[in-house]
């Protein structure tokens, strides 16, 4: 997959596009903890929905905010907030 060039979709955009990225993955977090199956089994559910739904590229955008340089700081909060979220969830 490609990399998304901020430059070109614009910062507004992009952080538009992490916030969608970021509700997703919630999403898909709150409904794979209410299947039932083994945490092994509900990992491959989860796995299967994004392939399944077409949110692998969410996923990478959300690795592309994390790494790169360039990235808006609302886009890095946003990111960073989820990544806290999910760290005090998982406890």
């Amino acid at each position: 997959m490609q990399r998304i060039n901020i430059l070109i979709i614009g910062k507004v955009q992009f952080v538009t596009l992490v916030q969608a990225a970021v509700d997703g993955s919630r999403q898909a977090m709150k409904d794979v903890n209410r299947k039932s199956g083994t945490p092994l089994e509900r990992i491959r559910m989860l796995a299967l929905d994004i392939l399944d739904q077409g949110g692998a590229p969410f996923f990478q955008l959300m690795h592309q905010a994390r790494t790169l340089d360039g990235v808006p700081d609302l886009a890095k909060e946003l990111i960073n907030r989820y990544d806290m979220d999910q760290a005090s969830t998982a406890l």
